[in-house]
């Protein structure tokens, strides 16, 4: 110890359960060591009393910008404080983080703040209910007296009685027709539903008369499919938190929605931060609809744009004043206002400057940019993986289960790698691995059938620092992956993301036909973070043509005019000599026979007549030594199964015809000399003691076959496991 007198030049050696001084003075008694690299005799300060007398949090000092719990002293992070989440014992960390000293604002016994209007308005929006309390003073504009108290007037006419004696739910027409209808001048009375779908049903018409035919040139930013998040929109106030700014989204007819109400129609804007620079083409606006029950809407508004969201410029158009547009004439139908010279920004405020019966809206804007039409495209369609703008509450097509990867961190689970997931203040939506040292990540998806995949889109995390910047793909038809070439056959690393919430889409050259699809981050920014969509081509389907009007039966086109009769109509064998499809060929006859379809055998010059076609059975076949059971398989509708899969348990056929008239039970047990003879690795059933040599297609197939499950285990871990060898074998 050379140069050390003694352990209390170096404390934190003393009580880590190693010797470190050769007279053992570093030793300590048990009641001092309460675990080992505590010293009870210097704080820690990590506000957990170690020591049995709590010495170990005695004389703590946090940082300057660290946050001290009142309590336990504990220090907390800055960024930890009033982030909604408890840190302290006490909660002194979240109490008070907004000082309700500006004007409209009204404090809560937890320390939180409320708008002053949300005070007896007949909703509780403190936690323990004090701002309904001694509620004796007069309703205000936007109230109706109801029990001694004052109902919120968006709660009248809902269609639910809230008054007692009922009153929220009497008169509640406009014009002779009920609040969420549409009075024609003529007295007609429309469902929401009736309007704008190119259907007169008002005498003068006025039911499709702005209806937002003609939106502003461009592509939509993306509030209705969300592309857009919600903090990415914001106001000058809103009335409640259900008619926040973020809800000023247009939603489908048949989905329930908001609007944004502010809480005063004095001075009040909403603001949308695009995302980007991009060149504003205009915005399409509506009324509070149904959601807002005083009838209101905007009737004029001007524009503002700015680049840093601090300086704002008035839009003046190609006028010398600021342009007042033209806003809605009722609270239903959209109206649309193209800006005369676009704007290159980076936000875009909106300011109502007239309004009828309140000041209500949803919008949308639109901009050069492309981006938010990506997922609807002619040449491709979604695989499934987001959720549907146009539902929220649907289920995805590609299921929670369908998604897996190598590992996850702390809560970011597989399943929440769905493009645009992510929602209000709630930070992070996405999937994220462990912080491991294996640099093998993967993020899973399974199809539910074979697709040809001719694209992705990426996103980083939620409204959080993170995504990633490089990618690798691999896909699988049948267990073995392949990472994914170009033409060229060069092994392709994609650029991803370069922010957390732009797309980043990359089109893949040499589309692969898969049944999953794997996407392995290379780099990536902070951390790993993926929110993603792929993109197919429903071709697959194509090849197969219907053997009746009447019947679900089908035909492989390749098996049409082949001289055998696979439908028990003849279907597939009748009109052999019509054309299934023209193209150029190297001859005058531009007519290409069904049987030319798919025979691997190039008639059209441009190789219509071969694209598309899946070599499923070929696949099958490498794969497992023979392909001669003949059905129509569950692998990517294939014309046959391999004969290894018959009798094994497992249907692989459509109408489990490999299954049937099978004699041993569920599984094949074999009686192996030697281990040599199972091509994979022998396990013992549930129930069973005899050895089972498990069929390559069960080995990591989401689904334990083994009384171990060692057919499931090692499948994403560990590339030295013997059944991940065998797969990329």
């Amino acid at each position: 110890m050379t140069g050390y007198e003694s352990w209390s030049d170096r404390p934190y050696w003393h009580c880590d359960g190693f010797t470190d001084c050769p007279d053992g003075l570093d030793d300590c008694i048990v009641e001092d060591c309460v675990s080992p690299g505590v010293f009870c005799g210097h704080g820690s300060c990590d506000g957990v009393g170690d020591c049995f007398d709590k010495s170990d949090e005695s004389g703590c000092v946090c940082t300057s910008v660290d946050f001290q719990c009142e309590g336990s002293g504990k220090c907390v992070a800055p960024s930890a404080a009033c982030d909604g989440v408890i840190d302290c014992e006490d909660a002194t960390d979240e109490l008070s983080c907004q000082p309700c000293e500006e004007p409209g604002l009204w404090q809560c016994h937890s320390g939180g703040c409320i708008h002053i209007l949300s005070v007896c308005d007949g909703d509780m929006d403190c936690s323990t209910g004090e701002d309904e309390e001694n509620c004796h003073t007069p309703c205000h504009g936007l109230q109706l007296e109801c029990d001694g108290g004052c109902l919120p007037r968006y709660l009248v006419c809902d269609g639910l009685q809230d008054c007692s004696n009922g009153e929220d739910e009497i008169n509640c027409t406009d014009g002779g027709c009920g609040v969420k209808e549409f009075s024609c001048a003529d007295g007609t009375c429309l469902l929401q539903s009736q309007l704008c779908d190119n259907l007169t049903d008002c005498s003068g018409g006025e039911d499709e008369e702005d209806c937002g035919d003609d939106p502003p040139p461009g592509f939509p930013l993306g509030l209705a499919s969300r592309y857009i998040p919600d903090v990415y929109v914001t106001s000058s106030s809103q009335y409640k938190s259900d008619f926040a700014p973020f809800r000023a989204r247009h939603t489908p007819v048949t989905v329930p929605g908001y609007c944004w109400v502010p809480s005063s129609t004095e001075d009040q804007w909403i603001q949308v931060y695009l995302g980007k620079t991009t060149d504003v083409t205009g915005v399409l606006i509506s009324g509070g609809g149904s959601n807002w029950d005083l009838g209101s809407w905007v009737t004029s508004f001007t524009l503002a744009f700015s680049m840093d969201g601090a300086f704002w410029t008035p839009y003046v158009g190609g006028s010398d004043g600021v342009q007042v547009f033209q806003g809605n004439r009722d609270r239903y139908n959209k109206v649309s206002r193209p800006l005369p010279v676009p704007v290159t920004s980076r936000y875009i405020r909106l300011y109502p400057t007239g309004y009828a019966g309140w000041v209500a809206m949803v919008m949308e804007v639109y901009v050069t940019n492309d981006e938010n039409t990506w997922l609807k495209q002619e040449q491709y369609v979604p695989l499934g993986v987001e959720l549907d703008p146009d539902d929220p509450a649907a289920a995805p097509k590609v299921p929670d289960l369908a998604m897996s990867a190598s590992s996850r961190g702390d809560d970011f689970y597989p399943w929440q790698a769905r493009l645009n997931r992510g929602e209000g203040q709630r930070q992070g939506a996405c999937w994220s691995p462990a912080l491991l040292t294996d640099t093998e990540q993967w993020l899973q998806f399974k199809h539910d059938r074979v697709y040809e995949v001719t694209g992705v889109i990426t996103q980083g995390a939620y409204i959080l620092d993170s995504w990633v910047t490089f990618y690798k793909l691999a896909f699988s038809v049948n267990g073995q992956w392949t990472t994914y070439s170009n033409r060229e056959g060069k092994e392709m690393v994609f650029q991803g993301n370069s922010d957390s919430h732009r797309y980043a889409r990359n089109l893949l050259d040499n589309p692969a036909f898969a049944l999953f699809t794997r996407f392995y981050p290379l780099h990536f920014h902070n951390t790993i973070a993926l929110r993603v969509e792929i993109l197919v081509i429903e071709e697959i389907s194509v090849q197969f043509s219907p053997c009746g009007d009447d019947d679900d039966e089908t035909y492989h086109n390749s098996l049409a005019c082949d001289g055998t009769e696979d439908c028990s109509s003849g279907e597939d064998e009748a009109n052999c000599d019509d054309c299934a499809l023209e193209c150029l060929t190297v001859t005058s006859d531009s007519c290409i026979p069904s049987r030319w379809v798919c025979d691997e055998l190039q008639d059209c010059l441009d190789g219509t007549d071969e694209r598309g076609c899946v070599r499923v059975e070929k696949t099958l076949a490498h794969k497992w030594g023979s392909c001669g059971y003949l059905c129509t398989s569950v692998f990517g509708n294939a014309s046959c199964v391999p004969d290894a899969f018959v009798c094994d348990g497992d249907a692989d056929c459509w109408g489990d015809a490999d299954e049937r008239d099978c004699d041993f039970g569920v599984f094949i047990v074999v009686e192996p000399e030697t281990a040599e003879d199972c091509g994979t690795f022998y396990c013992t059933l549930p129930g069973s003691p005899d050895p089972y040599c498990v069929h390559g297609h069960l080995v990591c197939d989401g689904h334990p076959d083994c009384a171990g499950r060692e057919d499931e285990q090692g499948c994403g871990g560990d590339a030295q496991d013997p059944v991940r060898l065998f797969l990329s074998a």
